[in-house]
C-alpha cells in the first residue's frame, strides 16, 4: 500500500527537470533572445520559492537541518544571476525529500507486514528441559 505524500512530493523534482530541459529546447531552438534564461527564471521561482518558503517555515519552528544550506544555496543563485545552478540545487534537494518519503512508506509497508505476520499468543517450545507455554515455566 503506497502513500500518497510519496506521489504527492514527486512532482517538484519532475518539475525542476522539466524546466531545465524546456530552457536547454529554448536554447537550441531561439525562440527569443534570452527565452531559455526566463524559462529558468520562471522556473526557480516556482519550484525554488516552494523550497525556501518551507525551509524558513522549519527554521522559525526550531529546526536547522541541511535544507537551510540548500535555500542558501538556491537563493544565492538566483541573486547572482545562475538560474540553471539554482535549478539543479531544488532538483537534488526535492529529488531527495522525494526518495526519503518514498523509502519511508516502504519501510512502513514492511513492519506492516512483519506485524501482521506476527503470532497474537506465544506459542510452547521447549528449551533443554523446561517447557515455556502460555508464559508459565514448567518442569
Amino acid at each position: 500500500m503506497r502513500r500518497f505524500g510519496a506521489l504527492s512530493a514527486a512532482w517538484r523534482p519532475l518539475v525542476a527537470a522539466v524546466v531545465i530541459g524546456g530552457g536547454f529546447v529554448a536554447r537550441v531552438v531561439p525562440l527569443a533572445p534570452g527565452a531559455d534564461r526566463i524559462i529558468w527564471y520562471l522556473g526557480l521561482a516556482a519550484t525554488g520559492g516552494i523550497v525556501v518558503w518551507r525551509t524558513l517555515r522549519r527554521v522559525l519552528g526550531g529546526h536547522f537541518a541541511a535544507d537551510v544550506v540548500a535555500t542558501l544555496a538556491i537563493i544565492a543563485a538566483a541573486v547572482l544571476g545562475q538560474p540553471l545552478v539554482g535549478l539543479v540545487i531544488v532538483l537534488m534537494q526535492t529529488g531527495g525529500e522525494a526518495l526519503e518519503r518514498y523509502a519511508e512508506g516502504r519501510a512502513s509497508d514492511a513492519v506492516r507486514a512483519l506485524e501482521a505476520a506476527a503470532p497474537a499468543l506465544p506459542t510452547a517450545c521447549v528449551v533443554s528441559q523446561l517447557r515455556i507455554s502460555r508464559w508459565r515455566i514448567s518442569r
